[in-house]
């Protein structure tokens, strides 16, 4: 059995080095599907012999196929029952992963098809500040690891998507010690950048008041007050 992240990209540069660093000590390979980065993401790559790099040729949004293309990726190469970290290139676990043997007895032993949730850290435009209120980006939780069936497949969902097959969520183990440290908000101008594509696609998905009116709400607390 292996320890595999996944990771989707585009335009990286900013964060990558540092998230695949830490990656890189704690697994035994990262698989990462870059969709048309224009920067220096797949030189970036190139540096860590972990990586597994192949590009995601779609031209469309849409997180759920980036996603099943990256677990499509890691069934073709590699044989069993794996323990998939599902993370984003602005995430980072906490450095005591290392040295938590509970948790590494648990991602060993963890059952195929069951989950585990971890606490997900928003860092809040300065990397020694965090959301800690009761809004999304605060004190939220998140699937992020799954040792796989090598059957389960994503549903379609563009945006939000979970970070697995959806029959993997309801199997789930809570561990607490270990948290995912979430960089995105810690460049807001590229966060904000970002998120406008995010408002702009949610809503044509069902035009009208009351989606404008939904994702507004959303999204409203990344805005400046």
């Amino acid at each position: 059995m292996k320890k595999i992240v996944v990771m989707p990209v585009k335009n990286e540069e900013w964060i990558l080095e540092k998230s695949l660093a830490c990656a890189s000590i704690f697994v035994d390979h990262i698989i990462v599907a870059d969709q048309g980065s224009t920067d220096s993401t797949p030189d970036i790559c190139k540096r860590f012999p972990k990586v597994i790099y192949f590009r995601n040729e779609s031209k469309t949004l849409n997180q759920s196929h980036a996603r099943q293309l990256l677990l499509d990726k890691t069934r073709e190469l590699f044989a069993g029952n794996n323990v998939i970290l599902a993370l984003d290139a602005d995430e980072v676990l906490t450095s005591n992963c290392l040295a938590d043997g509970e948790f590494h007895q648990l991602l060993g032993s963890l059952a195929m098809g069951r989950s585990v949730v971890l606490q997900w850290i928003a860092l809040w435009q300065d990397p020694a500040k965090y959301r800690s209120d009761r809004s999304i980006w605060g004190n939220s939780w998140k699937h992020f690891i799954f040792r796989d069936d090598r059957v389960s497949r994503f549903s379609d969902r563009a945006t939000s998507e979970p970070r697995m097959p959806e029959r993997f969520l309801a199997n789930s183990i809570k561990y607490e010690p270990v948290k995912v440290l979430h960089y995105q908000f810690v460049d807001w101008d590229r966060m904000l950048a970002k998120q406008r594509r995010y408002r702009v696609y949610d809503f044509l998905q069902k035009p009208s008041w009351l989606q404008a009116l939904k994702v507004n709400n959303f999204y409203f607390i990344t805005k400046p007050r």
